[in-house]
C-alpha cells in the first residue's frame, strides 16, 4: 500500500504544484507588476504550516495522516469544480506538504517510498504527453475527478500502514529536490520532438530501484544529464539529443533513492522531509525572482544544484536493501507508453495559397493563463479565430515552465490552429515568442539581446513570408521593462536587426514592447519604420478587461500600407490581440 500511496501522493503534489505556482501569478499577484518577494511571502505562509504535522503524526500516526490527505483531496476537488482556485490550491498544497512530512515521520519503507515516486513521474510525464500538457484541473469529464478521488482514496487508506525503522532519512530530504527537477525537466515534454522517450526514461527508473551501482556515479549522472538537459538554448528546435539527459534523469531519480538506509528517529525524517520541501519551494521561489529581477543569478545554476543535493543524497546510500519490489506498476506504465505514441499524433499544417493582403495578428498570450488566471487555450484560439489571420506573432509563449503551469501553450496553439509554429527562446528556453502561419515560413532566425540593465531576456524571432510580387519579412520581439522603462539599449539592438532585415526587401515588426507609443525611446524604430497603428489612436490594449495602455504595436516598412486595424475584446490573456490588414504598394 506504500508503494501505490507514495505514487498518487507523488502525482497529487505534482498536479496542485502546476495549479498553485500559476495562480500566485495571476490572481493573487501578477507577473511583472506585483513585487515578487511579496508574492514569495504570501506563498510561503501556505509553505511552513507543513512543519506542524511532525508532532502531530508523532501523537496520532494515523489521523494525521488520514486527514491531511483528506483535506488535500477535498480541496482539489472544489478546485476541479472552478471555486475558488487561489485558495483551494493553496489549501491542497499547504495539506500534502503535511501528508508527506507526515508519512517521512511515520516512515514508510525506502524502497517501496522510492518506486512510488518513479511511477508518480513517469505517470506525470504520460498524462502530460496524452493530454498536450493540460493538466487535470482543466480536463472535462469525469476522468479527472476519478484519478483525484482515486489517489485520495489511496493515501487515506495507507494512512494504516505501519513504521518502518529503516526509513531513510536521505530518501525524505532529496524528495523535494526531485520535485523541482521533475517540474523543470523531466516531465516537460516539450523539450523535445519525441517526448515520450523522457517518459520511457521514467519508467525505466523503476527497474532501475531494484539494482544497485557505485553512489558517486550515480550521483555524477544526476548532475551531468541535469546540467546538458537544462542548458540555454540559442534557439527553439531543442535537438532530439535533448532526450538523452532527460531520460537518463528520469531513470536516476529513482536509484539513487532507492537504496537509502541510514535511517533516523521519526523527528529527524520528518524534518529532513520538511527540508527537502523548502529546498523545493525556496529554489522555485528564487527561479522566479531571479527572472523577473535583476539579482544576479542564473536560472540553470538553480536547477544544477536541486541535482547536486540528490546526487549528495545518492552519495549517503551505501546499503543496498533488500526488501522486494512488486513489478506491476511496470504494466500500465508500459502500456501507457505505447498509447503516448499513437494517441495526437502530429498533423501537418495545410498550406495556404499565399496572397495580398495579408492579415496578421500580434498578441501577448501570458503563457496561454487568462486574465481570471484559468490556463484557457481554447479562449485564445477563439479570439485568434475570430480575426481570421494569416500570420500570428505571439509573445509569452510557455513551452513548459513549472512557475507557469508547465502547458505548452505553443503546442496547443498549433493543433488547435492547424497552422506552421515556429519558436524562439528569450527570457527562458522554455518561454519566448512565436509566430504561427498558415504559409510556411523561411530565413528563420532567432537574434538574442544581451540584458544590460534589464532582468529578464530579449531578441527578435524573424523569418520571411513568400508572396507574389515581393516577399515580406516579419519579425517579433517582446521588450521587456525596469523602473527606468524598457531598455534603450535592447531597442538599440533591434533597430539594428530591423535594419538589415529591411534592406532585403519589405518588413513588420510586431510585439508587446512595454512602452506607450509616445515614448521617447521607441524613436529608433521610427525611424526606420512607420507606425501602423497611428491613424486608429486611441487603441489600449492592456490590461484586457478595461484597457488603459497600448502596449502592443504594429511597425512596417514605407512599401506597406496598414488597412483595417481591429482588436478583439476578450479576457483570454491579460492583453488584447490587435489584427492589422497590410497591402503592398504596387503589390
Amino acid at each position: 500500500m506504500a508503494l501505490i500511496a507514495s505514487a498518487a501522493g507523488g502525482l497529487l503534489l505534482l498536479d496542485t504544484v502546476r495549479i498553485w505556482l500559476p495562480s500566485l501569478t495571476t490572481i493573487f499577484g501578477s507577473a511583472g507588476t506585483t513585487d515578487p518577494l511579496t508574492l514569495a511571502a504570501f506563498a510561503l505562509v501556505w509553505v511552513l504550516p507543513a512543519a506542524f504535522a511532525i508532532p502531530l503524526t508523532r501523537r496520532w500516526p494515523t489521523a494525521t495522516p488520514a486527514v491531511l490527505a483528506g483535506t488535500a483531496t477535498a480541496a482539489r476537488l472544489v478546485g476541479q469544480a472552478g471555486v475558488w482556485q487561489l485558495y483551494t490550491s493553496c489549501v491542497a498544497t499547504t495539506a500534502l506538504f503535511g501528508w508527506l512530512v507526515a508519512v517521512a515521520t511515520k516512515g514508510w519503507p525506502t524502497k517501496k517510498v522510492a518506486v512510488g515516486l518513479a511511477v508518480s513521474l513517469a505517470t506525470a510525464t504520460l498524462l502530460q504527453l496524452l493530454s498536450g500538457s493540460v493538466d487535470l484541473t482543466w480536463w472535462s469529464g469525469p476522468v479527472p475527478w476519478l484519478l483525484i478521488i482515486g489517489c485520495g482514496a489511496v493515501m487515506v487508506a495507507a494512512a494504516r500502514e505501519r513504521y518502518f525503522e529503516e526509513s531513510a532519512t536521505a530518501l525524505w530530504f532529496a524528495v523535494g529536490p526531485t520535485l523541482l527537477l521533475a517540474g523543470i525537466i523531466t516531465t516537460t515534454t516539450s523539450r523535445v520532438e519525441h517526448g515520450f522517450i523522457v517518459g520511457v526514461g521514467a519508467t525505466v527508473g523503476i527497474a532501475l530501484t531494484t539494482r544497485s551501482g557505485p553512489a558517486w556515479l550515480v550521483a555524477a549522472l544526476i548532475i551531468g544529464a541535469t546540467a546538458l538537459a537544462d542548458l540555454p538554448r540559442d534557439n527553439g528546435n531543442f535537438p532530439w539529443w535533448t532526450a538523452i539527459p532527460q531520460a537518463t534523469l528520469a531513470a536516476l531519480l529513482p536509484a539513487a533513492l532507492g537504496h537509502a538506509a541510514n535511517s533516523g528517529t521519526q523527528r529527524h525524517r520528518g524534518a529532513s522531509a520538511y527540508g527537502g520541501l523548502l529546498v523545493f519551494f525556496f529554489l522555485c521561489s528564487t527561479y522566479f525572482v531571479a527572472f523577473d529581477t535583476s539579482l544576479p543569478v542564473w536560472r540553470p545554476g538553480l536547477v544544477l544544484l536541486a541535482a547536486v543535493l540528490v546526487g549528495a543524497a545518492a552519495v549517503t546510500n551505501r546499503t543496498k536493501l533488500t526488501q522486494p519490489v512488486p513489478w506491476l506498476p511496470l504494466v500500465p506504465a508500459a502500456v501507457a507508453m505505447v498509447l503516448a505514441t499513437t494517441v495526437n499524433p502530429a498533423e501537418t499544417p495545410a498550406n495556404h495559397q499565399a496572397a495580398w493582403p495579408v492579415k496578421v495578428v500580434t498578441y501577448n498570450v501570458r503563457y496561454g493563463i487568462s486574465e481570471d488566471g484559468r490556463f484557457a487555450p481554447g479562449m485564445l484560439v477563439s479570439a485568434i479565430t475570430a480575426l481570421e489571420p494569416d500570420v500570428v506573432m505571439l509573445q509569452e509563449v510557455d513551452r513548459g515552465m513549472l512557475v507557469n503551469g508547465q502547458h505548452d501553450v505553443l503546442a496547443q496553439l498549433q493543433k488547435r490552429l492547424g497552422m506552421h509554429a515556429y519558436y524562439a527562446p528569450s527570457s527562458d528556453p522554455l518561454f519566448g515568442d512565436a509566430i504561427l502561419s498558415r504559409q510556411p515560413l523561411d530565413e528563420v532566425s532567432f537574434h538574442s539581446f544581451p540584458r544590460y540593465d534589464i532582468a529578464t531576456g530579449a531578441g527578435v524571432l524573424c523569418a520571411v513570408l513568400r508572396m507574389p510580387g515581393g516577399d515580406l519579412g516579419l519579425a517579433v520581439s517582446h521588450l521587456h521593462e525596469n523602473d527606468n522603462g524598457i531598455s534603450a539599449r535592447q531597442v538599440g539592438d533591434l533597430t539594428a536587426e530591423i535594419r538589415e532585415m529591411r534592406a532585403k526587401g519589405s518588413l513588420l515588426l510586431a510585439g508587446d514592447f512595454n512602452a506607450e507609443p509616445d515614448n521617447p525611446k521607441l524613436g529608433p524604430i521610427k525611424q526606420e519604420l512607420k507606425d501602423g497603428l497611428a491613424a486608429k489612436r486611441p487603441l489600449n490594449t492592456w490590461p484586457a478587461g478595461s484597457p488603459t495602455q497600448q502596449l502592443d504595436h504594429v511597425f512596417v516598412s514605407e512599401d506597406l500600407d496598414v488597412g483595417d486595424v481591429v482588436t478583439e475584446r476578450t479576457n483570454a490573456s491579460d492583453h488584447l490581440p490587435v489584427a492589422v490588414t497590410v497591402t503592398r504598394r504596387n503589390g
